[in-house]
């Protein structure tokens, strides 16, 4: 299991692995001057995609790394990135597609403070080659670019992908948060879920 933590007594997050009975807890991540989190393995276990700021500039960057720590690689400085009222610019949230050729993130690509998607701003969902080499706005392609769009999961055959959308104002009464699907290049939007909850955080699994 990989995950993120901060220790006592220390202020920023590295990533950690562990094995499921808990034993072999491994630091991969010794880096006092950065915040290291949202690991996520791809699905051969050799790379393990994760977020990370150094401070200055102050923005979340995506990164990969090998499986014991090393070969740590750079893939996406979002230089063009805006915060938000809760968070730094940067993207978030990485999640592998199953043949480890690309990730997922989701960006703030706009913040006006006027209460938009319930004053979270807009986001999108990127699609990045793996090396770096490509970057997608499926939310601009696939023509729902006003959202607040969360948590990206490809589906096991890598055609579909999950996701939640956030609308609404600011006042919380009106804001749905619901579960999307969509196709992978960003088309065929369909909404899953349809309730008063606020719905997030699916995964696909197979």
């Amino acid at each position: 299991v990989v995950f993120w933590m901060i220790l006592s007594g220390e202020s920023q997050a590295d990533i950690y692995k562990v094995r499921r009975d808990g034993s072999g807890l491994t630091n991969l991540t010794d880096s006092p001057a950065a915040i290291d989190f949202d690991p996520a393995w791809s699905r051969d276990g050799a790379r393990i995609a994760f977020i990370s700021n150094i401070g200055s500039p102050n923005r979340f960057v995506l990164k990969t790394m090998n499986a014991d720590g090393g070969d740590v690689k750079t893939v996406h400085d979002p230089v063009e990135a805006i915060a938000t009222e809760r968070f730094p610019p940067g993207v978030y949230d990485p999640s592998w597609s199953p043949d480890g050729s690309a990730i997922l993130v989701d960006q703030p690509v706009s913040f006006t403070g006027d209460g938009e998607n319930g004053a979270a701003g807009v986001w999108h969902t990127l699609k990045i080659r793996a090396d770096g080499s490509q970057i997608v706005d499926l939310s601009q392609a696939g023509g729902h670019a006003d959202g607040a769009e969360y948590l990206p999961s490809f589906s096991p055959d890598g055609g579909s992908l999950v996701l939640s959308i956030r609308e609404g104002p600011e006042d919380p009464a009106g804001v749905s948060l619901h579960i999307y699907r969509m196709n992978s290049e960003g088309g065929e939007l369909q909404r899953l879920t349809d309730s008063p909850a606020w719905d997030e955080f699916a995964v696909w699994i197979g």
